[in-house]
């Protein structure tokens, strides 16, 4: 499974996702992390075009649920990630697999890992959390 960008067919969609995310991110100093507003909108359109390539190809759904991505054909909650990493060893998939497991506030059972080079997305993993 590959696809970039470009394969997204609801751009404006796509915009939308990317705005509201990185607003509410951007809004909030701590989540910033000493971010500028286009850094924090290049980092949340890497992950959401990776969700919104699932949700036109693979019938998943929006979430509904603040700080959770998606929903899949069974209503499972998903977390969706996509790095420039080649395996789940890489130290922030642990790190992101760890804080699922053990704060508690994501209630995700799923955790979908792509890899991002160039431009292009992926699917290295779905792991049940």
């Amino acid at each position: 499974m590959k696809f970039t960008e470009e394969d997204i067919r609801d751009k404006d969609r796509l915009e939308r996702m990317v705005q509201e995310e990185s607003e509410h991110i951007f809004s909030s100093v701590i989540a910033r992390k000493g971010r500028t507003l286009a850094e924090v909108q290049s980092s949340v359109r890497q992950g959401k075009v990776a969700e919104l390539w699932l949700i036109e190809n693979e019938g998943y759904v929006e979430a509904g649920k603040r700080w959770h991505d998606l929903r899949d054909e069974n209503g499972d909650l998903v977390e969706v990630k996509a790095y420039s990493v080649n395996d789940t060893g890489a130290p922030m998939v642990q790190r992101d697999l760890k804080r699922i497991r053990e704060e508690g506030w994501n209630t995700s059972r799923w955790y979908i890992l792509f890899k991002y080079e160039y431009g292009t997305y992926e699917l290295l993993e779905k792991i049940e959390v």
